[in-house]
């Protein structure tokens, strides 16, 4: 027995009063039922009628609640639609806004199909007649798309059941009339949409909904398809970055740990990490992603009943209506974790297609009126692209390290050695630019170096040249990229870095010891947007044209990694030498000593991650 029913086992009173209480309702329902029977019998003309003279307001007023109260039966329904719709001229907003209001919430999915083809006829005549009505209607009609709680175990990965499927039909299809015989429906359609969007934190099942629903609608509304998907980027955006990445892993690694602990039965154990991932959040964008995946797929891919030209003609299509959305909502946001690899995924659908997007976002680094921040970040996506697409040729990577590696030269020639290279803010693009360099040639180092012809072209490209030039971009590049990097032009006499980073690393503790402060950081905030996919169930399109990081074979490990340790032992052992230095200092104020230990034990943990770990070399 539950608490509640407990509780009102020794609480006659409380159970009297519940049972009058329902007594009252159903004597209500029955008075409301027995007066909207009274009312109809004078017909609903008349009733309108007299309350637009103002004779008899009552009845109209109990006509609404009536309608409102009481569930009408098939009949009474079926009579009620076909006396307001011969009253439409009568129903215009500025008098009857209410009971039009109230004539459209009725329950009318549920009802046969003689009665549901009756209402869409009568929906679309009296829209047609006082479009006034059409936002309040749409509005509506597009709530259907929302899940419902009661209805979650119809939903699986976002897809209806047939009996969801089938009144969902007759919601498209009364849209969809709309939409044909109301222009201006079009507008009030996509506000709506855009505005009943669910939120991020909703369950997975209610956002994965109503995308299908979009979907569906893009079907039968293919003018609405780049309105659709920019409202869907623009809230998967918002979900992306509402999680963080160590989020995600953190509850992978929970589950996991419980898995173990637990000792679950292995059938159980499967079932469990098949069914998506363990953070809510993660798990929409899964499903959202797999569903958008799904799409992209079935826009380019070659029907055999179609000519080839036409499939061409709509994917070269659709790529436009994709750009305009990572343009708007993609390329400016820092740091998304997944939304990004629509495109990944389709640029590995046609050569045609990547060599279009890299030659975009190479637009957008040349171009010195666009946002430096904008810069930056297409600078990045080349980057990630190139190291991590599988579908990249080697001709286009080679190509498009040319063109960097150009831009770059010309960018320190044009520069003024005496300038402020201090602040990395100045240079900012032109950092972020060498820091992609060195990237796509240290994780694509086995491809580059695997015959003469590719290390000729490396040697073409004057790395030693940019390493030692003025502004010093191995200063500000990330540790894992710099120390890769040196490795690879090392071991194959490209460029010698290494007495390079050593002499940024003294000059970086030198300062601090100098100035009494902790210098500013000197590393670019660097994002490389296509690391490792986290998702399960959408990560099987990512997973087979995605690369994997391989060292380069013909580099010496022994001898770079033991060069390496040799100086993070020397580093070890300065950093320890300069604290005991400080500790014997009795002139070093307290403030400048602190700061100094403080600044060392943050280089001793930037020395570990620099030999230790680095994004995608492993």
């Amino acid at each position: 027995m539950s608490v509640y029913s407990a509780s009102m086992a020794t609480t006659p009173i409380l159970k009297s009063a519940n049972t009058s209480l329902n007594r009252k309702k159903i004597h209500e329902r029955i008075r409301n039922t027995v007066q909207f029977q009274l009312i109809s019998q004078n017909g609903l003309r008349k009733v309108l009628e007299d309350a637009s003279k103002g004779i008899n307001v009552g009845a109209y007023e109990d006509y609404i609640r009536a309608m409102h109260d009481v569930d009408l039966s098939d009949p009474d329904f079926g009579v009620l639609i076909k006396e307001s719709r011969q009253c439409i001229e009568l129903l215009k907003p500025h008098k009857f806004t209410l009971f039009v209001e109230t004539l459209i919430c009725l329950n009318w999915i549920n009802r046969n199909e003689t009665l549901i083809v009756e209402y869409q006829e009568f929906l679309i005549d009296l829209l047609s007649e006082h479009n006034k009505y059409t936002s309040f209607a749409l509005s509506k009609l597009i709530q259907f798309w929302v899940p419902k709680p009661i209805d979650e175990s119809f939903w699986k990965n976002g897809v209806p059941d047939e009996r969801i499927k089938f009144f969902l039909n007759y919601v498209h299809q009364t849209l969809g009339k709309i939409l044909d015989v109301i222009p201006m429906a079009n507008d009030f359609a996509i506000e709506v949409i855009e505005k009943l969007f669910p939120y991020y934190t909703k369950p997975s099942y209610v956002i994965a909904g109503y995308m299908n629903n979009m979907m569906w609608m893009m079907e039968y509304r293919p003018m609405f398809r780049e309105d659709l998907l920019q409202i869907l980027f623009k809230n998967f955006v918002l979900m992306d970055v509402s999680v963080r990445r160590s989020d995600i892993e953190a509850a992978e690694r929970l589950s996991q740990d419980a898995e173990e602990i637990f000792k679950m039965d292995a059938d159980d154990v499967k079932l469990q990490n098949q069914e998506g991932m363990q953070h809510p959040i993660a798990q929409t964008i899964d499903i959202c992603l797999n569903k958008l995946f799904e799409y992209i797929t079935a826009q380019c891919q070659s029907n055999p009943n179609e000519d080839s030209n036409k499939t061409t003609l709509r994917c070269s299509h659709f790529f436009k209506i994709l750009m305009k959305s990572f343009e708007d909502y993609i390329l400016p946001t820092h740091k998304t974790n997944h939304i990004q690899f629509v495109m990944f995924y389709f640029c590995s659908l046609r050569t045609s297609i990547s060599e279009s997007f890299i030659s975009y976002l190479c637009s957008k680094v040349w171009d010195p009126n666009v946002a430096t921040t904008v810069r930056q970040s297409s600078v990045g996506y080349i980057a990630s692209l190139l190291a991590r697409g599988k579908f990249i040729s080697q001709q286009r990577i080679k190509h498009t390290l040319h063109d960097l590696c150009r831009w770059a030269h010309d960018y320190v020639e044009k520069s003024d050695a005496s300038q402020n290279t201090q602040n990395i803010k100045v240079h900012l693009v032109f950092y972020a630019v060498c820091e992609a360099i060195f990237y796509v040639i240290a994780f694509r180092s086995r491809d580059l170096t695997n015959s003469s012809e590719n290390l000729t072209f490396l040697q073409s490209l004057q790395l030693s040249t940019l390493v030692t030039c003025h502004l010093n971009p191995l200063r500000v590049c990330l540790p894992a990229v710099a120390t890769t990097f040196a490795g690879v032009t090392r071991a194959h006499q490209l460029a010698y870095c290494h007495t390079i980073l050593e002499r940024n690393a003294r000059r970086k503790l030198a300062m601090v010891y100098q100035n009494e402060i902790v210098m500013p950081e000197e590393t670019l905030d660097t994002t490389f947007p296509f690391d490792p996919y986290l998702l399960k169930k959408s990560g099987k399109y990512i997973e087979a044209v995605y690369q994997q990081y391989q060292p380069c074979e013909d580099e010496d490990p022994n001898g770079v990694h033991s060069q390496i340790a040799t100086n993070e032992q020397r580093r070890r052992k300065r950093v320890e030498s300069l604290m005991s230095s400080v500790d014997d200092d009795d002139f070093l104020s307290d403030p400048k000593r602190n700061k100094l230990a403080e600044h060392s034990k943050n280089y001793e943990k930037e020395i570990l991650f620099s030999y230790g770990t680095s994004p995608g070399f492993h």
